[in-house]
């Protein structure tokens, strides 16, 4: 029970001071740089909002020469937990696999085609001792990134800069595929490549894609579209919400064919929207008219909704309002909801409608169209995620 006793505190005691531990990086470029530089950090994270701004390292440097580092030596320590602060994570378990790391970017200020030789070391403290990973890179180009932690200790071993996570996962795709491309050859198999690298990562991406069947991405860069490998998917902020009319849904079209002149090859797939939530009624004059009009249409009984017109109908978009206009009256109240609800999701797939019929007379003919409705809040039955 004693020995018992002292692993359990034992572990207690190594839990917390991990979870004590700071988390700090700091970063040398060595010659062929030749003169003083600085670095501006951002990051990507698997938590909303999924990003972290930009901060330039030393603080200042970009207006002040002086604080800019001079080549072989080391930046100021640069405190990670105080820059993402609780959006610095570790390890996630997402629906879709395991997620990465946070990733930082690191931009620095060199000319994009100097060859650069960097430095990178991770701490648990602002201070040498402290240091549990240094890594090394070399490459053409003036930005990199690298994977970190808020527990440094326990993941270091795990953390890598951008050509590692590229090496990586190429080597992975040729061995899974016996470095011969297995893809299908009548359905769209898209994905997205979500930020820009140096040239030579971003081909090696390419090739992890190909040879794993993608015949469809988007965010390719200019050496990836030279390739000639994939289609290119199209995408536009599209305006669905029920104060759109057939006219409005049209124009939108027109607007958009002028501007993108899309004329992909048959079947290059054009996406209206992702994870749509039905637009809200709110306030708008020509939303709430639609609205009032659909209600008609339904041959909905005002009295049923407790009012003496259909006009004077206020929509209920949310729980909360819900539940404070069910106090007033509960029936009423509740079938407000449902068709405020109802309303809601028909209103959004008609315009979905228009918008396809409208996009193949003015944008292109042969592209497939789609939108992807995100089950709770474009049903909202409950008003759950509304």
């Amino acid at each position: 029970m004693k020995h018992l006793t002292f692993l359990t505190l034992l572990a207690l005691f190594t839990l917390t001071t991990s979870a004590a531990d700071g988390s700090w990086i700091r970063f040398r470029l060595e010659p062929p740089v030749t003169d003083p530089w600085y670095v501006a950090i951002s990051a990507y994270v698997h938590v909303d909002p999924w990003s972290i701004g930009q901060k330039i390292w030393p603080e200042g440097a970009d207006k002040n020469s002086a604080s800019r580092i001079k080549p072989g030596d080391f930046t100021p320590w640069f405190d990670l937990k105080a820059y993402g602060g609780r959006r610095l994570h570790g390890r996630h378990n997402r629906a879709g696999g395991i997620a990465e790391f946070p990733n930082l970017v690191l931009s620095f200020n060199t000319p994009a085609n100097q060859p650069q030789n960097i430095t990178i070391q991770l701490a648990t403290a602002p201070e040498t001792s402290a240091i549990v990973r240094e890594l090394t890179e070399s490459y053409t180009g003036n930005r990199t990134s690298i994977l970190v932690s808020p527990t440094l200790r326990k993941d270091a071993a795990a953390l890598e800069t951008g050509s590692e996570m590229s090496n990586r996962r190429l080597a992975w795709a040729r061995q899974a595929s016996s470095n011969i491309r297995h893809s299908t050859t009548n359905l769209i198999l898209q994905t997205g490549l979500w930020y820009a690298q140096r040239p030579e990562l971003n081909l090696q991406e390419a090739e992890v894609l190909w040879l794993l069947g993608f015949n469809t991405v988007g965010g390719q860069t200019p050496e990836i579209r030279a390739l000639n490998r994939f289609q290119l998917p199209g995408h536009s902020g599209i305006a669905f919400g029920p104060e759109q009319s057939r006219t409005s849904i049209d124009n939108q079209m027109r607007r958009l064919g002028e501007r993108v002149k899309q004329n992909g090859t048959a079947g290059s797939p054009f996406n209206f929207s992702d994870e749509v939530v039905s637009p809200a009624i709110g306030s708008n004059t020509n939303a709430l008219n639609n609205f009032h009009a659909w209600l008609k249409a339904k041959r909905i009984k005002p009295r049923d909704l407790g009012v003496a017109t259909l006009t004077e109908v206020v929509p209920i978009e949310n729980p909360k309002t819900l539940f404070e206009r069910q106090q007033e009256n509960l029936a009423a109240a509740n079938r407000i909801f449902y068709y405020t609800s109802r309303f809601r999701q028909e209103s959004a797939t008609e315009r979905f409608c228009w918008l396809n019929e409208s996009f193949h007379r003015h944008v292109s003919t042969n592209a497939l169209t789609s939108t992807l409705p995100a089950d709770h809040p474009y049903f909202a039955g409950t008003g759950l995620g509304m």
